[in-house]
């Protein structure tokens, strides 16, 4: 006979979103091609295994897809306070939510293909390997969090992921 006993999941670890960005950053291995831009923001506590998950997809995107050559040849990583109008809800205070956003300077994702690239095993561009998954457990990561992803991307000018997340603790 089989129980139907759950055990409840590990709480998640609290930590800085500044470190989880620094440590993304850093761990690049090809050198200073990551520009960070924190806004006042790197001591905000998040869920560090999961916003850890999603800045690592983003940004692994990100530098696939970036051109080396060039005036902006940069990934940029900003995270500051979300404008009012990319906060849900009635009443969030400004400071309530944070605004996350990677950048690249790369070929774009075609626009016909820009509405279905958080679906599973969507591609935006098959000039690189990957599975199709990145984006669209990001974006579910994202939710279950309260927050929201979308893209903006122009072909020949690169693409811009964002998220908002409330400012969970």
């Amino acid at each position: 006979i089989m129980s139907d006993v759950s055990e409840e999941a590990e709480p998640p670890a609290w930590l800085p979103l500044g470190e989880l960005l620094q440590g993304v950053a850093t761990n690049d291995g090809g050198g200073p091609r990551i520009e960070l831009e924190l806004d006042g923001f790197g001591d905000v506590l998040v869920p560090g295994s999961r916003v850890s998950m999603i800045l690592l997809n983003l940004v692994d995107n990100a530098l696939k897809y970036h051109r080396r050559e060039g005036p902006d040849r940069r990934v940029r990583i900003t995270a500051g306070r979300a404008p009012r109008d990319l906060r849900p809800g009635e009443g969030a205070e400004e400071a309530d939510w944070l605004l996350v956003t990677v950048a690249d300077n790369g070929p774009g994702i075609d626009p016909a293909l820009q509405g279905s690239v958080f679906e599973f095993s969507v591609r935006g561009d098959e000039s690189e390997s990957g599975s199709g998954l990145g984006l669209a457990l990001s974006r579910d990561i994202v939710r279950q969090l309260g927050g929201e992803m979308w893209l903006e991307s122009e072909p020949g000018r690169g693409t811009t992921a964002s998220f908002t997340l409330p400012h969970l603790s």
